[in-house]
């Protein structure tokens, strides 16, 4: 039985990559139900970050699409084969998006919301809260909410949960399947957060 749902898995992996390229190519023809580009619709973006987003667009288009759950849940696992499908590695370098949220825990450290630009993704501390006194908690304490952003660092890998589950390639806060599809929101281990200034970007070095 594993075998056979491998296979199936697999079938649709394949055929979601071309129509994930065919979406780069020619683009979805649909209007997103999401923007958060008010004032900034012609921000270049990372090819990366572009693709990233494509892939989870394309996704849902599919999932939306499909006749009952069983079809459905087909269509999540194999988003999360797509991903590793397209060598994400994970890791993400000088991505833009807009600070959605800042607080802080019972020992002051911080955790931030950051939806990505032009996407239904966003990425978030929440239980990886940005230590009290870190350089990083320094420089996140001088943005607002609102602020556009470039980030880096890496998704999480899912744990574990006693041999009982697989990993997802990315981890996500929510598990209520439709959610995850429609507006999913990552776990990510933030190496650095800057206000946006378009004459000022630089290149930072590739995260090892």
């Amino acid at each position: 039985m594993k075998h056979i749902q491998y296979f199936k898995i697999k079938k649709i992996t394949s055929f979601l990559i071309i129509s994930f390229f065919l979406l780069l190519a020619f683009g979805s023809g649909d209007n997103p139900d999401y923007d958060n580009t008010e004032g900034i619709s012609s921000l270049p973006l990372p090819p990366e970050q572009v693709s990233f987003s494509a892939l989870i667009d394309c996704m849902y288009n599919v999932y939306k699409e499909q006749p009952n759950d069983l079809k459905k849940s087909a269509v999540r696992e194999a988003r999360n084969s797509l991903f590793k499908e397209i060598k994400f590695e994970r890791k993400v370098t000088n991505w833009i998006g807009k600070l959605q949220t800042m607080s802080t825990n019972d020992k002051g450290n911080a955790s931030i919301d950051v939806s990505l630009l032009n996407s239904r993704a966003d990425v978030q501390t929440r239980f990886y809260p940005i230590m009290l006194g870190s350089n990083l908690y320094e420089a996140v304490s001088s943005l607002s909410t609102g602020d556009t952003v470039i980030i880096n660092g890496r998704f999480l890998q899912s744990p574990e949960y006693m041999g009982k589950y697989e990993f997802d390639y990315l981890y996500e806060s929510i598990h209520i399947e439709s959610g995850s599809m429609q507006y999913p929101e990552y776990y990510f281990k933030f190496k650095s957060v800057e206000k946006f200034v378009p004459s000022t970007v630089e290149a930072v070095p590739e995260i090892q």
